[in-house]
């Protein structure tokens, strides 16, 4: 949408499965590309390697 997009803070809302949501400005101008980041540097930073996760995006 060409529209600056800005996550605002995440928050994990369920603990299993795990699931994160995200507040930003406009979340459908997050890309597909980016969510697949998010979701690879929570695995990483929080060893949820083999764990199916969640990402909400929603609007803040």
């Amino acid at each position: 949408s060409g529209a600056f997009v800005k996550i605002k803070y995440a928050t994990q809302v369920r603990a299993a499965p795990p699931v994160f949501v995200f507040f930003a400005n406009h979340p459908d101008g997050i890309r597909e590309s980016y969510r697949r980041y998010l979701e690879g540097a929570l695995r990483e930073a929080f060893g949820f390697e083999g764990v199916p996760l969640t990402l909400v995006f929603k609007e803040k």
